[in-house]
């Protein structure tokens, strides 16, 4: 099973907006993807999202922050937005 991050933006828009957010989210409550949760405070810096990966062994991060979508990888950990992941349909390839 992929194991994936999701940044606090994927879950803060699924509940209000729906849309592709929403869409990872339901992977994970489906268990097609294993979902971990990387929350980060305004103050905090993006590290912490790539700490958690790095902790987590994940394939990939979710994410719309753009800062940490400019890297595309970190290490071997593809950085991508929601619509990019959904796109990919990674979780077929398992």
């Amino acid at each position: 099973m992929i194991q994936v991050v999701a940044d606090s933006n994927v879950y803060i828009s699924a509940p209000n907006f729906g849309g592709v957010a929403d869409e990872v989210l339901a992977l994970g409550r489906r268990q097609v993807i294993a979902l971990f949760v990387a929350v980060v405070t305004a103050d905090e810096a993006d590290n912490r999202i790539l700490e958690c990966a790095v902790t987590a062994k994940a394939h990939l991060i979710v994410t719309g922050d753009n800062h940490l979508r400019t890297l595309g990888r970190f290490r071997s950990i593809t950085i991508a937005s929601p619509r990019e992941f959904l796109d990919a349909r990674l979780w077929e390839a398992e």
